[in-house]
């Protein structure tokens, strides 16, 4: 219970300190404070967020965060890493920055908690540990995607159990469809609701390989998407920074205008899958390398939590929040903000790539020492880093927030290489 509490207060004390829980633009979706049946976001993270919203306010989702992260580790502390003392555990997590995503208003670090929990489902089955991995991940858009790429690792995984896990996975899928399936049709009515999937192609294609985008609308010129060239191109002609000439911050999606000069998503998804195809068909070379190039910009060390948010404080008049730029004019770190301190936001970024690195090298250690269990936790975690790393450089774009929800798996990789060398030295002896 002890250990318990020291993660759940290491979670939150990136928001203590800062004053306000840290915050993203499309934060509100998530907090509880208002309706979601609108948005394309999973609506998990904002159904728990509001049942405890009258009591934490703003801090809702963050403590939901801690909350779940303290019960996985500790359980998984319990139940895989035996020989790793408690204390190691916490420095791992802080050194990953994890802190930072759950003390933000975002269900990012859900992905790294349902991956854990998995792993504690694999050792020793629990209906609490397949309950929060059911929950988390239905709580991500691409919730079905995650757990089915989960469901694959696990059969290529070696040992021969391994249809046991494949089975136990499948359940999880059963489960998060469900789980998607009833708040969806409770808050929106239908199931399975409009998602942002390919579309996201679309604005990838747009802003590295332009060119594919011009040759497509020679050869398809009745696309719709082709419809919005003169709109796209002046977009484009302003040379803004890559953020911003994403399409839903150029006007084009559905809430931006009239329906019949936008697109629908399920339009602008298809529309993804056709652009995609051809870009990755006539020009290889240039998506590749750019993507590749998304891949390491995901490496920032601009600030401790990628780019984009900004520092918050509650409007007292309203369950609302109102957003504040994050330098305040004053020396105190929590009035300016912890991120407007440059100095200590480096220092928060290295410590990020340090523990990544550490994770390459004790998956490598894993891989060639280990056997049996241990290689299949260690393809999973790696199989799980790398594929959102490079899905989402191949097609979104490289925005550190996305690579930073997975750096605790690679401090989990390296609990479970300190793990394997002490059992190693203890039975040596």
């Amino acid at each position: 219970m002890a250990w318990f509490a020291v993660l759940l207060l290491v979670g939150l004390s990136p928001a203590l300190v800062n004053g306000f829980p840290l915050y993203f633009h499309d934060s509100g979706l998530y907090s509880g404070a208002y309706p979601a049946a609108q948005s394309i976001r999973s609506l998990m993270p904002s159904m728990l967020a509001k049942l405890v919203f009258p009591l934490f306010g703003a801090y809702a989702l963050p403590v939901v965060n801690a909350v779940f992260l303290a019960i996985v580790l500790v359980r998984f502390s319990q139940t895989v890493l035996t020989r790793v003392p408690n204390a190691v555990m916490v420095i791992a997590v802080v050194l990953s920055g994890t802190p930072f995503l759950v003390s933000a208003i975002l269900p990012d670090i859900w992905l790294a908690i349902a991956t854990v929990s998995l792993l504690t489902l694999l050792a020793r089955f629990s209906w609490i540990d397949f309950a929060i991995c059911s929950v988390a991940l239905a709580g991500h858009g691409l919730d079905i995607y995650v757990a089915l790429s989960l469901l694959v690792l696990s059969v290529i995984c070696p040992g021969e159990d391994r249809w046991r896990a494949a089975r136990l996975i499948a359940s999880i899928v059963v489960c998060v469809v469900l789980l998607a399936g009833i708040a969806n049709t409770l808050v929106r009515g239908s199931f399975p609701a409009p998602r942002l999937g390919t579309a996201v192609i679309v604005s990838k294609v747009i802003n590295d390989v332009p060119e594919a985008y011009d040759g497509f609308c020679v050869s398809a010129p009745s696309e719709k998407i082709c419809r919005l060239k003169d709109k796209i191109d002046k977009r484009r002609a302003l040379g803004l920074d890559e953020d911003s000439q994403y399409l839903w911050h150029a006007g084009l999606t559905w809430w931006s205008g009239p329906v019949d000069e936008t697109l629908s998503w399920p339009e602008f998804n298809a529309a993804g899958l056709k652009l995609g195809w051809h870009a990755l068909k006539s020009y290889p070379f240039t998506y590749v390398k750019e993507s590749l190039l998304d891949y390491w910009r995901m490496f920032s060390v601009k600030g401790c939590l990628g780019n984009g948010l900004a520092y918050l404080e509650a409007d007292p008049g309203t369950d609302s929040f109102v957003g504040y730029l994050t330098h305040r004019g004053t020396d105190s770190l929590a009035r300016r903000g912890l991120l407007g301190n440059t100095p200590f936001c480096s220092v928060v970024s290295w410590a990020k790539i340090i523990v990544f690195a550490a994770g390459l090298f004790a998956a490598l250690y894993l891989f060639v020492r280990g056997q049996g269990a241990i290689r299949r936790q260690t393809i999973l975690l790696s199989g799980a880093m790398f594929a959102n790393d490079f899905g989402f450089a191949f097609t979104s774009g490289g925005f550190p927030r996305y690579h930073e929800r997975i750096v605790l798996l690679a401090a989990v990789i390296l609990l479970l290489a300190i793990n394997r060398w002490r059992q190693s030295r203890q039975e040596g002896l």
